[in-house]
């Protein structure tokens, strides 16, 4: 199963943290994984490339973390989060049509 967890302070989402493997089908062509990787991602193309923020990322085999610096501007807060809220929504979608299989958790920090 993969699981995505989101954190969340007073302000909106600082960060996320996808890991697991959803074993719908094998490596290669699991559809699910293929999906949530590319929402994943793209948050983090986003954040780097449009609203041109410093996040801290973390990438490795079955696990992509993502964070806003400690000490992020207002304004860089605001924009990381509605790309967090997108990427969140996006997952609970997926997570809704494969409960099996996705996992979506938001825990306040």
């Amino acid at each position: 199963m993969t699981t995505a967890t989101f954190y969340r302070d007073a302000h909106g989402i600082t960060g996320f943290e996808v890991t697991g493997h959803t074993d719908y089908s094998e490596a290669g062509s699991d559809i699910v994984c293929s999906a949530v990787s590319a929402v994943a991602q793209t948050t983090v193309i986003g954040l780097k490339e449009t609203a041109y923020l410093e996040v801290l990322v973390q990438m490795e085999e079955g696990r992509l973390a993502c964070r806003l610096p400690a000490f992020s501007p207002q304004q860089a807060r605001v924009n990381a989060s509605i790309l967090f809220e997108t990427m969140l929504l996006g997952l609970k979608n997926i997570a809704g049509q494969y409960p099996e299989h996705v996992k979506v958790i938001e825990k306040e920090v």
